[in-house]
């Protein structure tokens, strides 16, 4: 185990972890449904991005990107050829959607670039 996973725990407070159950689909009428959702509670760090982070995500990802996770428990992006959505961390009364993450599985924990969802009351 690392420093950094020392650092989560001591550190580390309560999360909701939002995350679809399996595979979205289209319905009769053509609209995209989403699959049921299951709630976790998660221990995680969340801080504001730094620019080391930021240069290190593709150039569409950048723009969105707006604060960083850390946690033990794995985190997932979104699969779009298997239809299933990222996951969603609520904390603070706010929501944040994980955009690309930075495995680390060998040191014990996930790190997880997410952006802030639903700014100024729209969906981003």
């Amino acid at each position: 185990m690392t420093d950094v996973a020392f650092a989560i725990d001591y550190f580390a407070e309560s999360m909701t972890l939002n995350r679809q159950s399996g595979a979205g689909s289209y319905s009769e009428n053509g609209f995209w449904e989403d699959s049921s959702e299951v709630t976790i509670t998660i221990e995680a760090v969340i801080q504001p991005i730094k620019t080391n982070d930021l240069l290190r995500l593709p150039e569409g990802e950048r723009t969105d990107a707006s604060h960083v996770v850390w946690s033990r428990h794995e985190l997932r992006t979104s699969d779009e050829t298997n239809g299933i959505g990222a996951d969603v961390i609520e904390w603070q009364g706010r929501s944040f959607k994980v955009i690309s993450l930075f495995e680390r599985p060998e040191g014990g924990y996930y790190k997880a670039v997410c952006s802030l969802k639903n700014v100024r009351s729209r969906n981003v």
